[in-house]
């Protein structure tokens, strides 16, 4: 019962923590083309900075740790 109660809570706590960080993403296009891939990217957000680079087709994905 114990190892029970224990899996539960870090399960909880797990999704508490992922509940707070929030996902950026989308594309970015200059004269209607995609910027070149590798572009670095910096995201500011709750005080904190997030750098990210360009994928293919200009597009970018990051997970911050708070909402802002």
């Amino acid at each position: 019962m114990m190892r029970q109660s224990l899996v539960v809570f870090v399960v909880l706590m797990t999704a508490m923590a992922t509940a707070e960080a929030g996902r950026i993403y989308g594309s970015l296009q200059i004269d209607g083309k995609a910027v070149p891939t590798g572009t670095e990217i910096v995201i500011n957000c709750a005080g904190q900075s997030y750098t990210t680079k360009v994928q293919k087709h200009g597009r970018y994905s990051i997970n911050v740790g708070k909402q802002g």
